[in-house]
């Protein structure tokens, strides 16, 4: 999320002046908090010095401190080719498995609409890293643009959290949510009536998908039962309740051993 567009468009607009010299340019957040959920980047003045993994809070507290570092908000700027350059230098597996997938491809070129199938057997030999390790970690024609534009990643439910405004008891609710008792909890529902009674310092989140309920300082866990779902070949880590393809859109509404039923929607023409 961005607060300040005015702010954010100049400092893309100093980006793509970097990228127009063939740098990769880089937005760098101002700290306002010695955070250990975002990686660093060091500077001196626009000239990106390295780029520092999630630190601890005493490296964090000594970052913010120093006036020399900023949040890496993942926001990059350049030109396409010097992009494939450094990635063709840096980081020719991944480079060879994207192409590999591409020119292996399932091509579907409708009337109304085409659609690309990436070959999964030659994708999945792509190694998996980030872009920050893989290229700008290694990569010397970098540049930062120090910025301050209200910017919040929402990188977990807490941070989704404190988008809402608290309650007295300070609950942050979304959705028809009745409380008894419920402290400094989150509650978020897309559909279903959700009660709590005598519970605090909870997130809980009732979407189509799946419920879940978390200590809330436990919400980065979140990962762990994502990674449990994918070991138990569980659909839910790949699909989303409603499954978009080319022609539309499926909804399954309910399934059984027996049976499974879904709203269909199709494109007009599709």
């Amino acid at each position: 999320m961005i607060g300040d567009l005015a702010a954010f468009a100049s400092a893309i607009s100093r980006a793509i002046e970097h990228a127009g010299q063939g740098r990769i340019a880089t937005l760098g957040i101002n700290p306002d908090r010695p955070d250990t959920a975002f990686g660093y980047i060091e500077a001196d003045g626009e000239k990106v010095v390295r780029f520092v993994e999630k630190p601890d809070v005493e490296t964090a507290k000594s970052y913010v401190a120093s006036k020399r570092f900023f949040w890496n908000a993942g926001i990059f700027c350049f030109k396409a080719q010097v992009m494939l350059d450094e990635m063709a230098l840096h980081c020719k597996e991944v480079v060879d498995a994207v192409l590999g997938s591409y020119e292996n491809a399932a091509i579907i070129d409708g009337e109304r609409f085409a659609s690309i199938e990436l070959s999964a057997k030659h994708l999945a030999v792509a190694p998996r890293i980030s872009l920050d390790r893989a290229v700008m970690e290694k990569a010397h024609n970098l540049a930062v643009v120090p910025c301050e534009m209200g910017w919040n990643d929402i990188g977990s439910w807490n941070a989704m959290a404190e988008l809402i405004p608290p309650d007295e008891s300070g609950n942050r609710i979304r959705g028809d949510v009745h409380v008894v008792d419920t402290v400094d909890t989150y509650i978020s529902s897309d559909k279903r009536v959700i009660g709590t009674v005598g519970v605090s310092d909870l997130v809980i989140v009732d979407s189509h998908d799946a419920l879940l309920v978390a200590s809330r300082d436990r919400v980065q866990d979140v990962k762990k039962l994502f990674e449990g779902l994918k070991a138990a070949g569980h659909e839910a880590h790949l699909l989303h309740g409603t499954v978009h393809r080319p022609w539309g859109t499926y909804t399954v509404l309910e399934e059984s051993e027996r049976f499974k039923i879904k709203r269909r929607l199709t494109r007009a023409g599709a």
